[in-house]
């Protein structure tokens, strides 16, 4: 099984050293969504300072294969909004 990376970024980078072995991209794929939305439910107050928080997948190779990019943004009171 090749092996993946998942680097996380949220103001600082914390690079993983280690990869972990999946079947293949589609895989390490759904380990990054999964990773991101585990990580919005036990920290969200993590996501509310106002930065972007990024999970990127890098293959053997060490190319970017696929990121997951969650951005968070306090808007000012009464700051119309138009869709």
């Amino acid at each position: 099984m090749p092996n993946f990376y998942f680097h996380v970024t949220n103001g600082q980078n914390y690079p993983d050293l280690r990869g972990q072995p999946l079947a293949d991209l589609d895989a390490a794929k759904k380990e990054a969504v999964q990773f991101t939305g585990d990580m919005l439910i036990l920290g969200p107050d993590e996501f509310c300072l106002d930065k972007e928080w990024s999970v990127r997948v890098l293959d053997e190779a060490r190319n970017l294969v696929f990121e997951v990019v969650v951005n968070a943004r306090d808007c000012a009171a009464g700051m119309l909004v138009t869709h």
